[in-house]
């Protein structure tokens, strides 16, 4: 499965706004939960979301259980919230023919914002 930016955009907006402390599941339009499940445990592994995952048997999506979002999350969804920005960092990425990595999108998120805030 290939990684979606704007599903991990789009699920940690929702973690940001869930006050019940524990999600175990989480639907969003457009994606279906197998998308969801791979792209939390992604999260998880890469310390954005803290928060548990059980393997599962089979073509079934992986279990899982957030608790909240880690700092970094908070840090590169704050970076990401603006859709203006958000836009114009993925567009860089398209126009560059680059491969839309986490790390560089943040340096690009960046930047762009450090421009809006002189502008």
């Amino acid at each position: 499965m290939k990684r979606d930016m704007d599903l991990v955009r789009e699920v940690l907006l929702r973690v940001e706004e869930d006050t019940s402390g524990s999600i175990k599941h989480l639907e969003l339009d457009g994606f279906t939960p197998e998308e969801v499940a791979y792209h939390i445990v992604l999260l998880v592994e890469h310390g954005y979301l803290v928060g548990g995952v059980q393997p599962t048997v089979g073509n079934r999506p992986p279990i899982y259980i957030v608790q909240r979002m880690s700092w970094d999350g908070h840090e590169f969804l704050d970076l990401a919230r603006n859709k203006t920005i958000w836009k114009e960092a993925k567009k860089t990425f398209v126009e560059k023919g680059a491969a839309l990595s986490l790390e560089v999108l943040k340096v690009v998120l960046i930047e762009l914002t450090r421009r809006a805030l002189l502008a």
